[in-house]
């Protein structure tokens, strides 16, 4: 069996992976987006002299990152502001000075790219958390009118309003399975990989949703553990660390209320990114945000099942049963094999939970290491000082853009995927997905 550190993860230099492409054409485009931003904002709005200068400075420092990326520049140490995760980028790139932007892990890089985003801003009075991303993220949201409708009239109709009771086992777990797979599809709308994406790029999206596109389905095995003694006698308590805000963030929120309401969970925590993060992640920001636009009538008309659905998220959120948290931890540019060694604390408090569900391709990437796994490699070895022995019990719902994938049951089903979606499509348009559990056992 391959032992985790024996896997390297995938650079932005291997010749014909995902990171190669997103090094040589998305960077460049989602940095030039940014700076398109700052040019709107200014022209838009009359700011105080100060304010102004500022925002040309911050978009003379995305200028600046957009050309190093086009010319494969080397990687610099970013500015210390007393900031521990600064200081492990910086070490990471004094051990390893010869990274440049298309030779260089893809995660690191990555990560490091956001982190000069926000390090243009942290410097900053007047754009000091100023979310650059904010109306983009917004705007999609709102122009997923159907799905948002379709998605409430789907828990008001056939869960909330129908709380009989089961006729049978079978249909309670078709019903959980129903919003696992709700839960894992929200994550095909994903606006790093959709620059300027239009309503019919997320109503395409929203369409992918079926079973047969999951490559790793462990549903049955999280079902199990969900109604076991063990469980049913636990705290029930439950952590989604979430991926992008918009529709997909409404799903988790969905997925929350009805673990809630069917006696799954007690508590569910739901922790969201620190900043601005990978274009379309999750701030605190953003659940407030979408929570104002699901109740204006100017963005959503039809009021029958959101005004019902929005009440109960309401009551959850009051009385601390849905909570928003954040750890510095989930917007560095670490694998999550290093949590033990950075971020004990956090470790410490998820080795409490019952169940932790992460959400989305980074969060997998980072579980897995980005690493090159053969894809047959059990979902519990990717995970490596998470997986076996830790206690942990992690289920991750990814849908796949990323040149990393781990769970598949042999090398027949691998060769099938290539044949029917060749060139590692099926790994990287999002199309197909995974629904991973480990027991921690």
């Amino acid at each position: 069996m391959t032992r985790p550190e024996n896997v390297r993860p995938v650079w932005t230099s291997d010749e014909g992976t995902m990171a190669q492409g997103t090094a040589r054409t998305r960077w460049g485009r989602i940095v030039q987006d940014m700076v398109d931003s700052m040019s709107s904002a200014l022209a838009k709005n009359s700011f105080t002299a100060q304010k102004k200068s500022e925002a040309l400075e911050i978009q003379h420092q995305l200028r600046i990152l957009r050309q190093e990326i086009v010319n494969d520049d080397r990687l610099t140490p970013l500015n210390l502001r007393r900031d521990v995760d600064e200081r492990w980028y910086n070490e990471h790139l004094g051990v390893s000075s010869q990274l440049s932007w298309r030779a260089a892990p893809w995660l690191f890089a990555e990560c490091y790219l956001y982190r000069r985003v926000q390090a243009s801003f942290c410097g900053s009075v007047f754009w000091h958390g100023h979310d650059i991303f904010k109306e983009q993220k917004d705007t999609t949201f709102i122009n997923s009118q159907t799905a948002v409708q379709d998605l409430a009239a789907q828990y008001i109709i056939n869960i909330q309003r129908g709380q009989q009771k089961y006729d049978s086992e079978l249909v309670r777990f078709k019903e959980f399975s129903d919003m696992m797979q709700v839960a894992l599809w929200g994550n095909a709308t994903d606006l790093s990989l959709l620059s300027r994406p239009t309503f019919e790029d997320l109503r395409s999206l929203q369409k992918q949703c079926s079973a047969a596109m999951v490559v790793d389905d462990d549903l049955d095995q999280v079902w199990s553990y969900m109604t076991s003694p063990e469980y049913e006698a636990s705290h029930r308590n439950i952590d989604i660390v979430l991926d992008n805000a918009g529709f997909e963030l409404l799903t988790d929120l969905v997925l929350a209320v009805y673990l809630l309401d069917q006696g799954l969970a007690k508590e569910v925590k739901l922790h969201a990114k620190a900043f601005p993060w990978f274009v379309s992640d999750a701030t605190p920001t953003d659940i407030e945000s979408l929570m104002t636009m699901l109740r204006s009538r100017d963005n959503f008309p039809t009021r029958e099942f959101l005004d019902p659905l929005c009440d109960r998220i309401a009551e959850l959120m009051s009385t601390g049963k849905i909570a928003i948290t954040q750890h510095w931890f989930w917007t560095t540019g670490s694998a999550f094999s290093e949590m033990p060694s950075r971020a004990r604390d956090l470790l410490k408090y998820l080795s409490r939970r019952d169940l932790v569900i992460f959400k989305g391709d980074l969060n997998y990437r980072k579980l897995t290491g980005d690493g090159l796994w053969l894809y047959t490699t059990p979902f519990k070895t990717a995970l490596g000082p998470l997986g076996a022995g830790s206690g942990l019990k992690i289920l991750a719902l990814r849908t796949n853009k990323a040149d990393v994938c781990v769970g598949l049951k042999s090398e027949d089903q691998v060769r099938e995927l290539d044949k029917e979606c060749p060139k590692g499509g099926w790994l990287r348009t999002g199309k197909y997905g995974v629904i991973s559990f480990s027991d921690g056992e």
